[in-house]
């Protein structure tokens, strides 16, 4: 008989120093330790499944000691969180009470790998509620999100540790239902949580894909916060000590900021997209992060508009976005503070081929980078992979 193997994920740790993998054996998920130092040192990390369950996803500590993982070893709909060393001497823990009823949906590990938050239904069928607990399991877990109002859960995926991990952030219609707001909360549960932002107006909601500062102080989030369906860009300290700030400028009739605002390395500003100038023209913005000034537009004149996935190199010096043009989809580079005219990075705008574009980009961890890859759906699919130096950007202004 065959045994057919698949690996599902593969994850290294902080330290460089472990792996762990999902791998299937027929119907059967488990995780498994790879050293990356050792040849042939690679072992079971979680216990034994019944046929047909499985390791559903994991996480390494950032120290790479221990793994973090969901799975179903009692019944096959309630996932459970366990938590088990790398090193394999020990037996997982269970991080999550045994559910009744629900499962656990998601989990994050905390940024010094002290603690994990996850959400679950466990309680109520249907209501998902936010927990955290030791990641070694020394202690049960603390439920978060405190009283929410009836038909209110917590957004499953929405929520992130401060990076200091002291703090859980997320999202959640607590007070009434559908109405989401931002939450501020300590990840020990030692006060409850708070809300943070100004007030909404009727029908006002946070959208998801908030951001939270590398050092923790501020969280940058989208919502109608001061009217009904114009979305607009917000700051706020994390600890809810303030009222929030508004970043984005004036909108254009019907304009809108785009979900997902993104901060920079060093914490100092925001870079948004948004309809602001021209209704369904989406472009490019970056604002300092108390609002102490008016946002700047990077892109340079464009009419289609910015699209897709923008990338702030490691240095935190430069942007790097998608501008849609014609046929094709290309490549920008602009500095992060404005300034200075944006440069095209994948060359002439006759440099493609018809039906020709930027497919992905990702800039390189010194700074000095970007690969990217152009895609054609000529008779050939064909990607090309090209490193630009960002050198060739002109010098920053004093």
């Amino acid at each position: 008989m065959k045994h057919l193997f698949s690996v599902a994920r593969l994850v290294v740790s902080g330290t460089g120093s472990r792996g762990a993998r999902r791998i299937g054996s027929g119907a059967a998920l488990a995780l498994f330790l790879l050293s990356l130092s050792t040849a042939g040192q690679n072992y079971r990390l979680s216990d034994p499944l019944p046929a047909g369950r499985a390791v559903n996803s994991f996480q390494i500590t950032p120290d790479g000691s221990r793994a973090v993982y969901l799975a179903n070893p009692v019944v096959s709909q309630f996932y459970e969180l366990f938590s088990v060393s790398t090193n394999g001497a020990q037996a997982p823990v269970t991080i999550s009470t045994t559910p009744a009823i629900g499962t656990i949906q998601t989990f994050r590990v905390s940024p010094d790998g002290q603690r994990v938050a996850f959400v679950g239904d466990t309680e109520e069928d249907g209501v998902g509620h936010l927990y955290a607990a030791p990641v070694d399991g020394s202690a049960g877990p603390v439920r978060l999100d405190g009283i929410l109002v009836s038909g209110g859960d917590v957004s499953a995926y929405q929520f992130q540790f401060t990076p200091d991990g002291g703090r859980v952030i997320y999202l959640a219609d607590s007070g009434m239902d559908e109405r989401f707001e931002l939450h501020t909360v300590p990840a020990d549960g030692s006060s409850p949580p708070s809300v943070l932002g100004g007030p909404l107006v009727a029908g006002g909601d946070v959208l998801g894909g908030f951001a939270v500062s590398p050092d923790g102080n501020r969280v940058a989030y989208v919502a109608d916060q001061d009217a009904n369906d114009v979305f607009e860009l917000y700051s706020v300290p994390a600890d809810g000590s303030s009222a929030s700030v508004k970043l984005s400028g004036t909108m254009v009739f019907g304009g809108d900021v785009s979900f997902g605002p993104l901060i920079g390395p060093d914490g100092t500003r925001v870079l948004s997209l948004a309809d602001q100038n021209v209704n369904g023209v989406v472009e490019l913005f970056s604002v300092p992060i108390d609002a102490s000034q008016a946002p700047v537009k990077l892109n340079n004149p464009v009419t289609e508009g910015v699209t897709g996935e923008s990338k702030i190199d490691p240095t935190g010096e430069r942007v790097f976005f998608l501008v849609k043009e014609g046929w094709g989809r290309n490549l920008h580079a602009a500095r992060v503070a404005g300034g200075q005219p944006a440069i095209r990075v994948n060359g002439s705008p006759h440099h493609f081929k018809s039906g020709e574009f930027v497919y992905s980009f990702l800039p390189t961890p010194d700074g000095r980078s970007v690969l990217y890859i152009t895609i054609s759906n000529l008779p050939v699919r064909e990607l090309y992979a090209t490193c630009f130096d960002v050198r060739r950007l002109p010098a920053r202004q004093p």
